[in-house]
């Protein structure tokens, strides 16, 4: 799969270096996640207007998915992935809002009624997934770590 990747982002015969290929990997990698957000939004923005999911709209989605996590496990194993180091507490944060915000949603488009006791019960589900999203980071963290002193 990943010749036929290569030959599909390069073409046939080229020689290319490993900076350049890295750069294009995340290149393609951000423009399929861009993609997948305008897709998702565009799915989201039929389901609260015309109250359902067309089947076009939703197979693109799962294609463009299946695309995006191909090109980080593929950027993953050749190490491109960068160091989330800095960055854990703020992508748990963002994760704890996006994990709120569509069950909310999902609350809200599936006709019920939000009240205080939905909104406290989605926001203490919420922390309880940050809270193991930042765990979970730490341990990878500390494995990558290691992993990388037992190489050294």
């Amino acid at each position: 799969m990943s010749n036929l990747m290569k030959m599909f982002i390069f073409g046939k015969n080229i020689e290319i270096d490993e900076r350049e290929e890295k750069t294009v990997y995340e290149l393609f990698a951000n423009t399929t996640i861009f993609t997948f957000i305008i897709c998702l939004g565009a799915i989201i923005y039929d389901l609260i207007v015309h109250k359902n999911i067309t089947e076009v709209g939703f197979l693109s989605l799962i294609i463009i998915l299946i695309i995006s996590y191909y090109i980080f496990f593929m950027m993953r194993i050749k190490k491109v992935y960068l160091n989330h180091k800095e960055n854990k507490l703020s992508n748990t944060f963002l994760a704890t809002l996006i994990f709120f915000s569509v069950f909310t949603l999902l609350t809200y488009l599936s006709g019920e009624k939000i009240d205080t006791l939905t909104i406290i019960i989605n926001s203490i589900g919420s922390l309880i997934f940050g809270g193991c999203i930042y765990s979970l980071n730490k341990y990878n963290q500390k494995k990558i770590e290691t992993k990388n002193r037992v190489k050294s």
